[in-house]
């Protein structure tokens, strides 16, 4: 049984029958799904682009300009600033506030292959009080609990807040970091109660920072999704994990494209050794 732990649900690229059809095609019997993160769809990024942030990321100055950049994107209504909207192929992409996830919860409830994380931004309006009422609506498909550090701009420490909520339900959590103080990942390490917590990205942003933290505390799991890495990467994940402790995530549907511009997941598995890649897909959060 191969499970996709990380899966975009956006209409603007694939509907549940067509994206069963994909995970179908590709021998993938359940993936577990996330939200949208913008309004409209998502421009393509370039290699090109992925591939000098990656550069930069791998040294201390580099990581200090990246971090400025990327706080340059959005205004205080986060919306994208007009000066990047002359890279975007999107010029009204805006960022979700409050991640739909009634919305997804309405379209895989018949499905007995998909599942989803129950994205939560610390930031919103709504109070732990709400999402518990929530999560009872929906437990019955929510794998996890989600936390995107770089998209909703709160501290890592706030997470601790939700710990004794997932531990109700037996939740894992899964966390997208930002350009954190290796300091305050640790103090979130050392003080956490959690059953699993997976990075994704490979740790995006702060990959070796990340590496050097998690690979200390066995309930912490590291994945290979997104273009944010490449083979290079990957191998070093895979040099400093064991392969246990390393989960299948592809970010389907973004990114990987074939010329029908669909998800090809051939595309992403590309990046990784073969014989890696089929211990791998065995793994389970």
């Amino acid at each position: 049984m191969i499970c996709d732990h990380h899966v975009y649900y956006d209409e603007a690229y694939l509907n549940v029958d067509s994206l069963l059809d994909v995970l179908k095609k590709n021998r993938i019997n359940n993936a577990i799904l996330s939200p949208p993160c913008t309004k409209g769809k998502e421009p393509k990024k370039s290699e090109l682009m992925y591939s000098f942030q990656r550069k930069l990321l791998s040294n201390e100055f580099g990581y200090f300009f990246s971090k400025l950049i990327s706080n340059s994107f959005y205004n205080n209504k986060n919306e994208l600033k007009l000066f990047w909207k002359i890279f975007s192929g999107n010029k009204n992409l805006k960022k979700i506030i409050n991640p739909t996830n009634e919305n997804l919860y309405s379209k895989i409830i018949n499905s007995e292959n998909l599942n989803m994380w129950y994205w939560i931004n610390p930031n919103s309006s709504i109070s732990l009080n709400e999402h518990q009422n929530k999560i009872e609506k929906m437990k019955n498909k929510i794998f996890g609990f989600k936390f995107h550090l770089y998209w909703h701009n709160f501290e890592i420490s706030s997470l601790l807040e939700y710990q004794e909520l997932a531990n109700k339900y037996g939740f894992p959590i899964y966390i997208i970091l930002d350009y954190i103080d290796a300091v305050e990942l640790e103090y979130f390490l050392k003080n956490n109660k959690f059953k699993k917590i997976l990075f994704g990205y490979g740790g995006f942003p702060m990959f070796k920072k990340c590496w050097q933290k998690i690979i200390n505390f066995e309930n912490c799991f590291i994945d290979l999704a997104s273009n944010h890495i490449d083979t290079y990467i990957i191998n070093k994940i895979l040099h400093i994990f064991p392969i246990d402790r390393v989960i299948f995530s592809s970010d389907c549907p973004y990114n990987f494209e074939d010329k029908n511009n669909i998800f090809d997941y051939q595309l992403f598995k590309n990046r990784i050794n073969s014989d890696k890649f089929n211990t791998l897909v065995k793994n389970k959060l």
